[in-house]
């Protein structure tokens, strides 16, 4: 339903929802929005406001609590989920919980990554109100990378070279929405030990993406025009068996994360997950050995080397 009928027609589906298996009466006001909007941020809204209604189940103590999505001027979405419920100090949230799940920080996080905001007001005794606010035009740039190629028949992109000592490990994006790219790029750029070296937006960019910038780790949307991440994957692993390719998708499928793993990548990852599991995930793919690639009938291409 969110897939096909938009965010207005997911979160009408998920009031629904939680009144037929929690009881929660839940009041809707909602705009449909000016344009369309990105897969990755209406489900990242759709699951950022579904943790909060589960919150006001298992703490507010309410039966009932309101979800008012809208537009504002600028080009952002605004969604607020509020209840009468019996509220907490905000001050003493615990930030232990930090990056742990999907719970109120991972919420900010990831809204965070996109350019993004969550704003919450609430009172001991007097309810809480939660306000989502994401971008959908105008975002500000992310760092910079290496080198982006819309297609594989974009103009070429010759590699870098290493930082200076060899440290830092070089990834390169691959995923056909702009919002999560930045995302990333701004993830990645925080750590001291991690760089990106270029972006693709598209199955057959990132096959030749990968042969001239010759990255450690890619980061592989599951869903791409032209060539989806699992074949992708897989043309890159038997060329360069060397490339750790970690999957992600706003999906937890088994068999999306089989398919991914059959295909060459080392790990597959939610993109709903917590940034720190994902910072984890490409620190450790470096440590594990690669897997052979299957046999291909063309002959293997050295992957290049840098000066």
């Amino acid at each position: 339903i969110l897939h096909d009928g938009g965010l207005t027609a997911g979160l009408d589906w998920l009031a629904r929802w939680m009144a037929d298996k929690h009881g929660l009466l839940v009041q809707l006001a909602m705009e449909e929005p000016d344009a369309p909007v990105v897969e990755d941020v209406k489900v990242l809204l759709f699951e950022s406001v579904r943790e909060l209604l589960f919150n006001v189940v298992k703490h507010a103590k309410a039966r009932s609590a309101s979800v008012n999505l809208r537009c504002l001027k600028g080009g952002e979405l605004q969604v607020i989920v509020a209840d009468q419920g019996v509220g907490f100090d905000v001050s003493e949230l615990d930030k232990r919980t930090h990056g742990a799940g999907f719970g109120l920080f991972s919420i900010r996080e990831r809204l965070g990554l996109i350019g993004g905001r969550m704003d919450i007001a609430a009172t001991a005794g007097q309810g809480s109100r939660f306000t989502l606010t994401v971008p959908t035009a105008g975002l500000a740039p992310a760092p910079a990378p290496a080198a982006v190629a819309p297609s594989a028949a974009a103009a070429p992109v010759l590699p870098l070279p290493p930082p200076a000592g060899g440290s830092r490990i070089r990834i390169l994006l691959a995923d056909d929405h702009a919002i999560v790219r930045q995302g990333l790029a701004r993830l990645i750029a925080q750590e001291a030990d991690m760089e990106v070296v270029g972006e693709a937006v598209d199955g057959l960019a990132v096959v030749e993406l990968a042969g001239r910038l010759a990255p450690d780790v890619v980061l592989m949307d599951m869903n791409m025009p032209h060539r989806n991440g699992v074949e992708a994957t897989r043309a890159i692993h038997n060329d360069y068996p060397d490339i750790r390719i970690i999957g992600l998708s706003m999906y937890e499928e088994a068999d999306r994360a089989e398919a991914m793993r059959d295909a060459g990548a080392v790990q597959y990852l939610s993109k709903s997950g917590p940034a720190a599991e994902l910072l984890s995930a490409i620190r450790a793919s470096m440590v594990l050995a690669p897997e052979p690639a299957v046999s291909s009938k063309r002959p293997k291409r050295k992957r290049p080397r840098h000066a």
